[in-house]
C-alpha cells in the first residue's frame, strides 16, 4: 500500500543527491552496451583514429576502452567525472549547433556511480596521470576531494577508462540484465553501428582476452562493410550518393537478393551518430517498395548529412533519438534518393534462382532429387513405434444421400466442412495438378484442390515438431560443410544459442567471422542449407536470448515454410501422391502451421449445380 492510499501525509522533500545520481545513472547506463557507448562516443569526439575495446564476463565484470585521441590534462581529470561538466558546450546555444556525439557531459558520472572506474589519460605535451574512483553519491564527485587520488601513470597519447564490477552496486539493476554472452552481443551491435559511421577510425572488440572484431580505419566503407558482413555480401553492395538542398546522403545499399526478415540489416547513422528514428527507417523501407517481396527489408549502410540547425539531438539522454524540422521533407529524400539507385542505372546482381518467364517451370533435377530424399525420409517407419500411423486403408463410400440429410449432413454425408475435409483428406486420389501450384485430387465424393505449398508445409512441420519434442530430431550430416558469414553480434548469439540450435537440427561450429553449418535436419533440402540457417540465424537474433517456448511453434513452421516446395515447381505424379499420402496423416491436415488452408473441396453437388445439372 502506498502511502497516499494509507492516509499518511505526503510531504514534498527534495531527493538525497545520491538517489538523484542513481536516478540520473538509469537513463544513462541501462546495460554494458551502454557503457562502450558511451566511452567510444567520447573517444570519437576526442579524436580517436584507433579504439580498442576489451570486454570480459559480458561487460559486468570489465570493460576497458583505449584510444589514441587528444587525451584529458591532468588538472582537467578531476572535473571530467563530474556531471554536467564537458568541454563540448560552452552556452545555451551551442545546443542549436550541436557537432559532437556527446555533451550532456553525465557519462563519466554516470559510470562511477553504478561501477568502479579508473581513468588515465596523457596530452601531447603533459604527463600521463592515473584516477581511480569508486563513487555512490555527489559528494564523491566533488573535483576535491577527486584530486587527491591522482597518481602517476604511463601510457602514449589518448585516454584509457576501465570499468569493472558494472551494477554491483545496484543489485536491483542486476536482475534486468541478461545473460553474459547476450549482453556482449549488444555490445558487439554498438561496434557494429559506430564503424560504419566511422570508417576512417580503427576499432577494435576484444572478447575474453581475444579479438572478435577488427576494422583498419582505411576510410573505405566497403572495408567495414567487409568486417560486419563478410566478404560475398559487402562485394554485392552498391554505392550510393546523392544530395538535395542542404541533405545530402552517402553510403552503401544491397541488392535485392540481400534481405532480412526484420530491420537488424539497417545501419544509419546522422553525421556520424548512430540513430534510431522511424522517419528513416521507413524512408529505406518505402525505398525498396516494389523490389522486395513482402516481409523482407534490405541490408542498408547510409550516411546522413543534415545542417546542425535542422536537427534536434537533445530529446534523450542516450542520444540515439533525434528530431527533425522537416521529416517529411527528409522522408521524401532518402526514399527517392534509394529508389532511383535501384531503378535507374543500378544493375544489382539477380537472385540466384529466376523465373524466365510466366510459365510454370519444373524443378532442376538436382532439387528434384532433393525433394525425394525429403520423402522417402517420411518412409523410414520405426516398426516398434506404437504411435506409427497404419497405411491408408480403401475408402469408405457413404450409404445414401437420403439418410444423410435426414441425420442432419449434407449432400456428401458429412456434419461439418471440418469433417468433410478430414474424411477427404484420408482418401485423396491424384488426378493432375494446375499451373505448378494446386495438385487436384478425388475423394470419391467430390473435385478437392490442393495446394501444394502448404500441404508441404504441413507435413514438414509435423515431422520436424515430433523430433523436436522428442529430442529425436534426425539430422543430416553434410558432405561439404556450409560456411555462413555472421557478423561479429550474430556470432555472439549462435554461441548463445548454440544448444537451441542443436535440438532444430543444425549442428555448428563457430570461426572468425563465419559460422561453419555440419549438419542440418534430415527433413529439409540440403541445397537450401544457408538460406534456411540464415533465416533461423535472423530469427534468434530478432528474439534475443533463448526463450524455450519460442522455438517449437514458431521457428519450425518458418523452417517448415523455406524448405517446402515452391509455387511454379510441377511435381511428378509420384511425388504429388506421396504429398497426399503424409498430408493424410497430418495431425491437420486441412491447415498449414502458419493457419492457411491446405485445401479446398468443391462436392459432386455443387459441380452439378455449376453445370446446370439436374
Amino acid at each position: 500500500m502506498d502511502r497516499a492510499s494509507s492516509g499518511e501525509e505526503m510531504t514534498i522533500r527534495r531527493l538525497p543527491e545520491d538517489v538523484v545520481v542513481r536516478i540520473a545513472a538509469g537513463e544513462v547506463i541501462e546495460r554494458p552496451a551502454s557503457v562502450v557507448k558511451e566511452l567510444v562516443e567520447n573517444s570519437l569526439d576526442a579524436g580517436a583514429r584507433r579504439i580498442v575495446v576489451s570486454v570480459e564476463g559480458g561487460g559486468l565484470k570489465r570493460i576497458e576502452v583505449s584510444d589514441d585521441g587528444c587525451g584529458i590534462p591532468r588538472e582537467e581529470m578531476p572535473l571530467a567525472v563530474v556531471r554536467h561538466a564537458t568541454s563540448k558546450l560552452f552556452s545555451g546555444d551551442d545546443l542549436q549547433r550541436i557537432g559532437t556525439l556527446g555533451f550532456r557531459g553525465e557519462a563519466l558520472a554516470t559510470i562511477a556511480v553504478v561501477g568502479r572506474l579508473t581513468l588515465t589519460s596523457r596530452v601531447s605535451n603533459g604527463e600521463a596521470a592515473r584516477l581511480p574512483l569508486d563513487a555512490s553519491s555527489e559528494a564523491d564527485l566533488d573535483p576535491r576531494r577527486i584530486a587527491e587520488k591522482l597518481e602517476p601513470a604511463a601510457r602514449d597519447v589518448g585516454t584509457t577508462v576501465e570499468v569493472t564490477d558494472l551494477f554491483l552496486k545496484t543489485p536491483a539493476r542486476l536482475k534486468f540484465i541478461k545473460s553474459e554472452r547476450a549482453e556482449f552481443a549488444r555490445i558487439a551491435e554498438i561496434i557494429e553501428r559506430l564503424a560504419p559511421a566511422h570508417p576512417e577510425v580503427s576499432f577494435e572488440l576484444i572478447r575474453d582476452g581475444k579479438r572478435f572484431f577488427f576494422t583498419s580505419g582505411n576510410g573505405r566503407l566497403r572495408d567495414v562493410a567487409v568486417a560486419v558482413l563478410g566478404a560475398d555480401a559487402a562485394r554485392e553492395m552498391a554505392d550510393v550518393e546523392a544530395k538535395e538542398g542542404s541533405y545530402r546522403i552517402k553510403g552503401l545499399i544491397g541488392p535485392t537478393h540481400l534481405t532480412r526478415r526484420n530491420r537488424t540489416g539497417f545501419s544509419y547513422h546522422l553525421s556520424g551518430r548512430p540513430i534510431s528514428d522511424p522517419t528513416i527507417a521507413h524512408a529505406i523501407a518505402a525505398g525498396y517498395e516494389g523490389v522486395l517481396p513482402p516481409g523482407r527489408f534490405p541490408v542498408v549502410f547510409l550516411g546522413l548529412f543534415v545542417p546542425a540547425e535542422e536537427v534536434d539531438v537533445n530529446v534523450h539522454p542516450t542520444k540515439a533519438q533525434v528530431r527533425f524540422r522537416d521529416p517529411r521533407a527528409l522522408h521524401r529524400f532518402v526514399s527517392r534518393s534509394l529508389r532511383t539507385r535501384l531503378r535507374g542505372d543500378l544493375r544489382l546482381p539477380s537472385p540466384t534462382i529466376v523465373l524466365k518467364s510466366d510459365k510454370a517451370t519444373s524443378l532442376p533435377q538436382e532439387e528434384r532429387m532433393t525433394q525425394k530424399t525429403i520423402w522417402a525420409a517420411f518412409r523410414k517407419e520405426k516398426a516398434s513405434s506404437p504411435a506409427a500411423v497404419p497405411a491408408r486403408e480403401e475408402p469408405e463410400r457413404c450409404e445414401n444421400d437420403e439418410r444423410g440429410r435426414e441425420s442432419g449432413r449434407d449432400e456428401a454425408g458429412f456434419s461439418s466442412e471440418k469433417e468433410m475435409l478430414e474424411r477427404a483428406a484420408a482418401r485423396l486420389e491424384y488426378r493432375g495438378e494446375v499451373g505448378g501450384r494446386y495438385l487436384l485430387a478425388e475423394d470419391g465424393e467430390g473435385l478437392v484442390i490442393v495446394d501444394q505449398h502448404a500441404a508441404h508445409e504441413r507435413v514438414l512441420y509435423d515431422a520436424l515438431m515430433e523430433q523436436c519434442q522428442n529430442g529425436e530430431t534426425e539430422v543430416a550430416p553434410l558432405i561439404v560443410p556450409v560456411t555462413v558469414e555472421a557478423t561479429p553480434a550474430e556470432i555472439a548469439v549462435v554461441e548463445e544459442m548454440r544448444e537451441t540450435l542443436a535440438e532444430l537440427g543444425f549442428e555448428i561450429e563457430v570461426w572468425p567471422g563465419s559460422i561453419c553449418v555440419r549438419t542440418v535436419p534430415a527433413l529439409l533440402s540440403v541445397s537450401s542449407a544457408t538460406r534456411i540457417f540464415r533465416e533461423v540465424l535472423s530469427e534468434l537474433r530478432e528474439g534475443g536470448e533463448v526463450r524455450e517456448e519460442m522455438v517449437p511453434h514458431a521457428r519450425i513452421a518458418r523452417m517448415a515454410c523455406r524448405a517446402a516446395v515452391k509455387g511454379r515447381s510441377r511435381l511428378e505424379p509420384e511425388e504429388a501422391r506421396e504429398i497426399l499420402r503424409l498430408l493424410a496423416r497430418a495431425t491437420d491436415p486441412y491447415n498449414c502451421p502458419h493457419g492457411r488452408p491446405t485445401m479446398v473441396r468443391i462436392s459432386i453437388a455443387e459441380l452439378d449445380k455449376r453445370f446446370e445439372r439436374t
